[in-house]
């Protein structure tokens, strides 16, 4: 990282291993986090750093995307993508929230990093130079539920999260035992809680209303999808059905489960006990 800043560039994608066993590839797209909205002449101020045995070269674009810069007749072993470093434009970052169990309260550290899945593998999370590179929350009583924000320029609301006292159960309390939703949800690399219990929700969550009504509300399911699965005649189809929905994406498997936590907070309660 560091001797890319001295050529002038910062990371704009994560780093990829990337391996052809047969045929030719024409073009490969590498994923980006920046918006390009931010950047004029994004094709111009984009390149792609490609790392081998020798050394490092960086390579001119063939066309940038929203989400994507594509690399054409690639040669492949690391490959990522880069911005030029005098520019600052917004980046699409994922949340993650680490606390202390076991204490008397609660002290959160809260890490905004790009979407790359190295980072997320160290508890450091290090991505620039800023010292600290976390916030950190601090409430000596955690008795009530609280709202965390992330404001741009004093104003404009980018992200918002509720935190419920019953997603941190073990702060406040030193004899408190089970499951922390904030472990289950963190770690990414680990099985998701609700793809641990898949078969067990099926079996005995029963009002599926209004789960589905929050999927909705929350944006994880489209209309006509949610028209779909309310069609089905049981409940275990529905589940599944929504299971299906889900899919890879953790971000919604962890929306899921605060609705699951809100509509049958006994079931959820039982099965983070067993963890």
């Amino acid at each position: 990282m560091e001797r890319m800043e001295s050529r002038g560039f910062r990371p704009a994608g994560p780093l990829l291993d990337i391996s052809v066993l047969t045929g030719k590839v024409m073009e490969v797209q590498l994923p980006h986090w920046v918006c390009t909205d931010d950047v004029p002449e994004s094709l111009k101020n984009f390149a792609v750093l490609h790392v081998n045995d020798c050394g490092d070269v960086l390579e001119k674009a063939t066309r940038v995307t929203k989400t994507h810069v594509g690399l054409a007749e690639p040669v492949f072993s690391l490959l990522g993508a880069l911005i030029h470093f005098f520019y600052h434009p917004r980046i699409s970052c994922n949340t993650l929230m680490y606390y202390q169990p076991k204490t008397s309260y609660l002290k959160m550290r809260v890490y905004l990093i790009p979407p790359d899945p190295a980072l997320k593998q160290e508890i450091t999370l290090r991505h620039d130079s800023q010292d600290p590179n976390f916030y950190e929350v601090f409430i000596e009583n955690p008795e009530e539920n609280f709202n965390l924000e992330l404001l741009q320029t004093h104003s404009e609301k980018v992200w918002f999260c509720e935190i419920r006292k019953d997603d941190h159960p073990k702060a406040g309390s030193t004899e408190a035992t089970g499951c922390s939703t904030e472990t289950v949800t963190v770690k990414k690399e680990e099985e998701h809680f609700v793809d641990k219990h898949r078969e067990t929700l099926i079996q005995r969550v029963r009002n599926i209303g209004p789960v589905l009504d929050g999927l909705l509300q929350k944006k994880v399911l489209l209309e006509e999808t949610y028209d779909r699965i309310r069609s089905l005649p049981t409940s275990e189809s529905q589940l599944r059905e929504i299971f299906s929905c889900l899919r890879a994406a953790d971000d919604c498997k962890d929306i899921f489960l605060s609705i699951l936590q809100e509509k049958e907070p006994y079931l959820i309660a039982d099965l983070q006990r067993k963890c």
